[in-house]
């Protein structure tokens, strides 16, 4: 039987029922679907970390009534996992943005850190006039390891045991086995994450257990599988009673290589700037509670 591959939990955890391993928690806001799924315990069935995984989902960003539906409900989800672990007004976070910020499906997290407001520079210094209720923010774009030569885990553990974050914030590209939910759903889990596992070059994890403080991963389905698309066609077909050939000779036409090629939208340039965009707002709400005074 063949697997298609998601970072998504909520496409792994489809049944609508919660079980011994999980629980499921659906709601809406504003036309805005969301689903809540906490992961009890490990279970190779769904193959994902104990945590909570929100699946934030939106028809679009191009209308500014979405946008900042959006934002609220991604900033009100951040501040419940701040909360979980008691990050206050003095607490550090550090925000890291992964990704390839010359590879355009890969770029999410560096774009996003560029709009991430800093601020710890200005308690550090002692500078006069910070509003009440700003957290100390730092943030780095460690690129990847194809750029740096070392491992994107290994430098965002570094730069914690010098700065010593009570909390990190990490955003970075995922994958969706749904072509129709590409650029349209965002996934907040505290449950960490593998850097690059959008595409398809998974490095050393960056999670709790590694860095000894809690991680919070924000990650968008920038890609899809070409085999996700072919397998979602072939089932849409079959709901529909038409009659289709044999999806293991299709799948045998084609070589692993051809199978596991990578599908993006055209228009991924101004889709991933509206959704950083959309994401470092939704931070800097939820970092900050005197936004306005920054």
């Amino acid at each position: 039987m063949r697997t298609f591959r998601t970072d998504l939990a909520d496409e792994i955890v489809e049944s609508e029922t919660s079980t011994d391993i999980y629980t499921q928690k659906k709601s809406s806001y504003k036309g805005i679907n969301i689903n809540h799924i906490i992961i009890h315990r490990y279970d190779e069935s769904i193959g994902k970390i104990p945590g909570d995984y929100y699946s934030i989902e939106f028809p679009h960003l191009n209308d500014e009534d979405v946008r900042e539906a959006v934002k609220e409900v991604v900033s009100d989800t951040l501040q419940q996992l701040l909360n979980k672990y008691k990050i206050n007004d003095d607490s550090v976070v550090f925000v890291a943005g992964l990704g390839n910020s010359d590879v355009t499906p890969d770029a999410l997290g560096p774009v996003t850190t560029s709009n991430v407001i800093v601020t710890k520079h200005l308690f550090d210094f002692g500078f006069d006039g910070i509003p009440e209720g700003t957290k100390k923010v730092a943030v780095l774009t460690p690129g990847v390891m194809g750029q740096t030569g070392i491992e994107t885990s290994d430098i965002v553990n570094s730069v914690c045991n010098e700065i010593k974050p009570d909390c990190v914030i990490v955003i970075d590209a995922l994958a969706s086995r749904s072509i129709k939910r590409v650029n349209k759903v965002i996934q907040i889990t505290d449950a960490g994450i593998n850097p690059g596992s959008g595409v398809k070059n998974n490095r050393k994890e960056i999670s709790k257990e590694v860095l000894g403080i809690p991680v919070i991963a924000i990650g968008v389905a920038t890609v899809v599988e070409i085999m996700s698309i072919i397998d979602e066609t072939f089932r849409t077909l079959m709901r529909q009673g038409k009659a289709i050939p044999d999806i293991d000779t299709l799948y045998n036409y084609y070589n692993e290589d051809e199978l596991g090629m990578i599908v993006t939208p055209k228009e991924i340039d101004e889709q991933v700037e509206n959704i950083a965009v959309t994401i470092s707002d939704s931070i800097n709400m939820a970092l900050h509670r005197n936004l306005d005074q920054l």
